[in-house]
């Protein structure tokens, strides 16, 4: 895969999380475009499905708008552009007119973290197994997800063979049934990436998640005390805001 070949290269790995947003908006597809000019190595980026089955790129479940919040999976994509042209706000993108970008940065990762609380993902999965091609997914793409659900179906009744992440947060860390949890979740999904809350990496795990061959990416990294703990820990990759780590 491509992540490899950058990270043999480089001393760190470094994802543009949701682009480069201390500069244009999050997840916009120009937010994503400025992250790949200034020089990151892959792209965060965040989609959800709305009731019509469009993909958008989007990080919450919710809209806040004019103080209120919308459902964005209860919302249909016309409904989500009527409420923020009402609200002089910006329409979220559509995953699909990402798909270029994609294609025409075949140096790029792009990371694309599936947002969902469900247990079935038949209709974000198929959409994005059919709309981007297959050489694509297997070496350019890494799909993520906290939803251990989706990534087994993902993996189990889609028998997807590219690379996928388990992430997890920071909640239940230092509780011993939750880490024998979580590491018979890995053995079971064999995802080949790992990505932590960089409030619960500790030296002892990064040893443990790389004697499990799996590659560690942290979130979310935009401090130098924070980079240079990582680079010290043996870290693979980081998403940062911070455009400066690899402009």
């Amino acid at each position: 895969m491509l992540y490899h070949k950058i990270r043999n290269k480089n001393t760190i790995f470094y994802f543009g999380h949701r682009g480069a947003p201390n500069l244009y908006l999050e997840n916009s597809i120009q937010s994503i475009t400025q992250s790949i000019n200034l020089g990151c190595n892959g792209v965060e980026l965040d989609i959800q499905l709305t009731n019509d089955n469009q993909i958008i790129l989007f990080h919450d479940s919710f809209i806040t708008l004019d103080g209120k919040k919308y459902i964005i999976n209860r919302l249909s994509y016309l409904q989500l552009i009527e409420l923020c042209d009402q609200n002089n706000h910006p329409v979220p993108d559509l995953f699909i007119n990402l798909i270029p970008t994609i294609i025409n940065h075949p140096n790029i990762v792009f990371n694309i973290e599936i947002k969902s609380n469900r247990l079935n993902n038949y209709k974000i999965l198929s959409y994005l197994l059919n709309h981007l091609p297959k050489n694509i997914l297997i070496n350019q793409c890494i799909i993520s997800s906290f939803n251990f659900f989706l990534l087994y179906q993902l993996r189990f009744l889609f028998f997807y063979k590219g690379p996928i992440a388990i992430i997890l947060a920071n909640t239940n860390f230092t509780n011993k049934f939750f880490i024998q949890l979580y590491k018979m979740i890995i053995y079971i999904l064999n995802p080949a990436f790992i990505h932590l809350d960089i409030h619960c990496v500790t030296q002892s795990i990064v040893d443990w998640i790389h004697s499990q061959s799996k590659i560690l990416n942290v979130y979310t990294i935009n401090h130098s005390h924070e980079l240079e703990k990582c680079i010290q820990m043996g870290v693979d990759g980081i998403f940062t805001d911070n455009h400066n780590f690899y402009a």
